[in-house]
């Protein structure tokens, strides 16, 4: 498990391309890349590298003479890229309460300090695994089509090469190697990426999948800002409400809309509705090309301490909006209004009060959903702020609008659950939902009822064979064989049950889709939305 390298000679290490040069700048000035990398055969990896990622190298050779190490392995590695502030394997680490206090006391508990100075003019032999780090990292890097080597791409080959010490200290600080692995690949298909001064091409180059996800580059805000992405059903009888969300959110001033109707009226589906048409530019005016961009408030208060931190965060959300004059925000719902605000907590108020000061400025467009008396109670008690947003009430659909609704639906169930509707079946779920879903309104239920019905369909004709069961049991068993190993950081046999259980996982989902794709539709008719409204309906 340990990193340190034997003697040079030993290792037949002696004038190598490595240990050779004088600094860990002029090391890498001599690395090629390999052959089919974005830059060729002839560019040198040291280019290639973002200035934080050099940083990050040179600090890990700091790092190693500070712990009198005569080697620079993945620990140090791992120490440069937790101090490097700024960078994507930063916020990742950061985010996950890993620093380099953490780390340096988790390193000297597995690998003791050296007993004498290093010479601090004399370079360092990257360890072999440490040298696989810097080929996994420029692998990423040629996976994801970039021509930068940035800390992101080193923290993502520290974890594919998992046998070093840097990744058993994150091992016995509780952090999962995959769990990771997609933390840092949700800051890239945000788009955000380490700073490249001198590096063409990069960085700042985010792709359209990137600004689908992520209208605002800053990574404070990639925790509760997401592009909503519309949903492809058609919109049934809601016109008028269209045509008067889109005529608010012209509005010169107070251009923020209220939704306002009881659950599952089809609030959402008119929001689904309006980023649908405003992405095929087929709203008027300013609207065209519009993205409406979901802000979760629970990551707006994700690690904000106190009132004061937490509205700095929201007028910093304000500010991005005002500089992306195509975003409209959307609040569904609106945090204080998803209950009746009887008895408000502290920190709602605290919310609301920084709400207000950005919402009185009127210059970015707002969307809001609320049910009716939790609206007609903060028309009560905020008149101030309600006063901002204009209602545009959602009323409950009748049983043939909410029909027409299942009709446009179908086909979405039908092809996700792999089953046949009778038409008599819609009907039903229309008359049934009520007793299936008494505490919500039409169109809603309705749809949630033949959902359901499919759902439960799907479960007892198909149930799965005693070989899937197997090897889910399995599965079961080599996850709790691997937790073990990490708690007695046996990391080797960690790693070979995480192995073996992601290879069962695989063969599980292979076998799972060849039965789903073999396998009839279920024909479902009024026999099946019965059975299924009966077994919803509370008791009584």
């Amino acid at each position: 498990m340990e990193d340190k390298p034997p003697p040079l000679d030993a290792r037949g290490c002696q004038g190598s391309r490595w240990g050779e040069r004088g600094s860990v700048e002029a090391e890498l000035h001599s690395r090629r890349p390999r052959a089919g990398s974005p830059r060729g055969q002839g560019a040198r990896l040291f280019d290639r590298f973002t200035d934080r990622a050099k940083k990050t190298l040179n600090l890990a050779r700091q790092e190693a003479q500070r712990l009198k190490h005569e080697y620079l392995g993945t620990e140090h590695i791992l120490l440069g890229l937790a101090a490097i502030e700024g960078g994507v394997a930063f916020e990742v680490l950061k985010q996950r309460g890993i620093d380099g206090r953490r780390i340096r006391a988790e390193i000297e508990k597995i690998v003791k300090p050296g007993s004498s100075m290093v010479d601090t003019m004399s370079q360092l032999p990257f360890t072999p695994r440490a040298k696989k780090v810097l080929e996994l990292s420029m692998e990423e890097a040629s996976r994801f089509g970039h021509n930068y080597i940035g800390t992101e791409h080193l923290l993502l080959g520290l974890i594919a090469e998992d046998q070093g010490v840097g990744a058993a200290v994150l091992h016995t600080l509780g952090v999962h190697l995959d769990d990771l692995r997609s933390n840092v690949l949700e800051f890239l298909d945000f788009g955000v990426e380490d700073d490249l001064p001198g590096v063409p091409n990069a960085g700042h180059a985010t792709t359209s999948r990137s600004l689908a996800k992520a209208p605002f580059r800053d990574r404070q805000l990639l925790s509760c800002c997401i592009e909503t992405e519309p949903r492809t059903d058609a919109l049934v009888d809601r016109d008028a409400e269209l045509e008067l969300l889109a005529s608010v959110l012209l509005r010169a001033s107070d251009s923020s809309a209220m939704l306002v109707g009881p659950a599952g009226s089809g609030k959402s589906a008119i929001l689904h509705a309006f980023a649908r048409r405003a992405k095929s530019r087929t709203l008027p005016g300013g609207l065209c090309g519009a993205r409406c961009v979901s802000v979760s408030w629970s990551g707006l208060l994700l690690g904000s301490i106190g009132p004061a931190a937490f509205a700095e965060r929201f007028k910093k959300l304000w500010s991005a909006a005002q500089d992306a004059p195509d975003v409209v925000l959307v609040f569904d719902p609106l945090p204080m209004l998803a209950r009746v605000p009887s008895d408000p907590r502290p920190e709602e108020i605290d919310a609301l009060h920084a709400f207000l000061e950005v919402l009185c400025r009127g210059d970015v467009p707002c969307i809001a959903t609320a049910l009716p008396e939790a609206w007609t109670a903060f028309c009560r008690s905020d008149p101030a702020l309600a006063r901002r947003f204009t209602p545009v009430h959602v009323a409950p659909m009748s049983p043939a609008q909410s029909l027409a609704v299942l009709h446009t639906a179908k086909e979405r169930f039908e092809r996700h659950h792999r089953v046949l509707f009778a038409p008599a079946a819609l009907e039903l779920a229309v008359e049934l939902s009520e007793t299936a879903f008494p505490g919500r309104a039409r169109p809603g239920r309705a749809l949630d009822l033949l959902d359901q019905t499919a759902a439960l369909g799907v479960t007892r004709a198909d149930p799965p064979p005693p070989e899937e069961e197997t090897l889910r049991a399995q599965i079961e068993q080599l996850q709790r064989e691997k937790d073990q190993c990490v708690y007695k950081q046996d990391f080797p046999r960690a790693a070979a049950a995480r192995d073996a259980a992601a290879e069962k996982l695989r063969e599980l989902e292979a076998r799972t889709r060849r039965r789903a794709e073999a396998r009839r539709p279920i024909a479902l008719d009024t026999a099946d939305v019965r059975a299924c409204a009966e077994r919803l309906a509370p008791p009584g």
